[in-house]
């Protein structure tokens, strides 16, 4: 009997080919703020597909929601004192939303490192498994990130049917953190100059802004295409 790839599958093959010519790209063909914001944007929909393919409910465990996949940003000092983010799957422990270095994704272009510029506690910025790259700080100059509709967390978290929550680690159930509208990601580069990511809430769809919508209007034209998503 012949197998067929199953549209999940086929999606995923799609996200991996792009973050790979993403990497492969000569830097010198686009700016850094626009190269930070395209293998963000992969890796955001990179962490809905694991979230699709690996649904984390357990009958016997009350909280296994809050180990659903997630992309987790952070600057501290073991980020190398600039932004740095993680995809992780938080299900061991306590589950209080801080990646344990076993729950971190691997890298599918580079199978020995990991999708993470380091984190506390977790693994440090300068092991030889950390992908340099997710350090945006360092390696793009990425001078700030805003999160808004986020209820004040720096992290995307997806369900089994590739819908965006927020931090889950405070949930009282599977459902209380869920978006109601869009979020937006803006990346600010050390010159001022920002790029902006919508993730659409319901159907976790994820895009960059065009460079001429004003700062001001972001939220507006997100809404328009996430509504026009629907």
């Amino acid at each position: 009997m012949k197998k067929a790839f199953s549209l999940i599958e086929l999606v995923m093959v799609i996200v991996v080919v792009g973050i790979i010519a993403i990497v492969a790209i000569p830097r010198f063909q686009r700016d850094n703020l626009q190269e930070a914001a395209d293998q963000i944007l992969s890796h955001i929909r990179y962490t809905q597909q694991l979230a699709m393919l690996d649904n984390k409910f357990k009958p016997d465990d009350e909280t296994w929601y809050k180990a659903r996949w997630q992309i987790f940003f952070a600057n501290t000092k073991e980020t190398g004192d600039g932004y740095s983010y993680t995809v992780f799957s938080d299900y061991i422990g306590k589950k209080s939303g801080f990646p344990n270095l076993k729950e971190i994704a691997q890298d599918f272009a580079n199978p020995k490192k990991l999708l993470t510029g380091g984190y506390s506690g977790a693994i440090e910025f300068y092991d030889e498994r950390v992908s340099k790259n997710l350090r945006i700080g360092k390696f793009f100059d990425i001078k700030d990130i805003k999160f808004k509709r986020l209820n004040g967390a720096t992290r995307i978290v997806f369900d089994e049917i590739g819908r965006p929550y927020s931090a889950v680690q405070n949930s009282t159930n599977s459902t209380d953190k869920i978006l109601k509208e869009p979020c937006i990601i803006t990346l600010i580069d050390n010159s001022g100059k920002n790029k902006s990511i919508t993730v659409c809430n319901e159907t976790g769809y994820a895009f960059i802004l065009p460079s001429d919508i004003d700062i001001g209007d972001v939220e507006k034209y997100s809404d328009k295409i996430c509504n026009d998503k629907k």
